[in-house]
């Protein structure tokens, strides 16, 4: 069963701090970059990249929780039932660990009969990681990062796995992606490690 997070959890002082808006603008930049005419996001979230792509892309959100007022009220398990509805593109960052990852490759599966041609997705990742930046004129830094693998993972209210936790290490996670998508690029966001990037286009 699909847990919804309660609207509450999307309070500014709580929820948008700092290195979440480096995750919004890389969801931004990357659909940008993919210039679509029209996107799906899925899962409302606190509404700030949405109200951003609008301005220039015609949006439609798809979220479970009715209390969210999206514009589709679904699931993402269940993309396929909106027959006339196809996109260029869909965003989907940080949904599907609210999800039992033996429903994952569903996902997946849905998020491709749904899309046209692209997909943006991120997930949550298990990592520790050091960082030192240093200023003189402009900032330059240096990071290392340390994966942290088969960790034992409960679920925690929200989340059901991460990236790297038992039994979902990250190749099990690209080798189901790629029944799908080609992997166009991924990379972590530097500023908040935690966030891991796919830019998917459709098989």
């Amino acid at each position: 069963m699909e847990k919804q997070v309660d609207y509450t959890a999307y309070n500014f002082s709580s929820y948008c701090h700092k290195k979440r808006w480096m995750s919004y603008w890389h969801q931004l930049d990357e659909v940008y970059k993919i210039d679509p005419k029209n996107i799906l996001i899925v899962g409302t979230g606190d509404g700030i990249v949405q109200r951003i792509l609008s301005k220039s892309i015609d949006v439609k959100i798809l979220d479970i929780a009715e209390d969210l007022y999206p514009d589709i009220l679904g699931s993402v398990t269940d993309l396929s039932r909106l027959t006339n509805e196809r996109f260029d593109c869909i965003l989907c960052s940080q949904v599907l660990e609210h999800i039992p990852f033996g429903q994952f490759e569903k996902c997946l599966k849905e998020l491709s009969i749904c899309t046209r041609k692209y997909c943006v997705i991120s997930l949550p990742q298990f990592r520790w990681a050091l960082g030192i930046d240093f200023t003189l004129n402009r900032t330059l830094g240096f990071q290392f990062v340390f994966p942290r693998k088969n960790v034992t993972y409960s679920f925690d209210g929200q989340h059901y796995w991460n990236i790297g936790v038992k039994g979902c290490s990250r190749n099990d996670i690209e080798k189901l992606i790629q029944k799908y998508f080609y992997i166009e690029h991924s990379f972590d966001v530097k500023e908040i490690t935690f966030h891991r990037f796919y830019v998917l286009k459709k098989k």
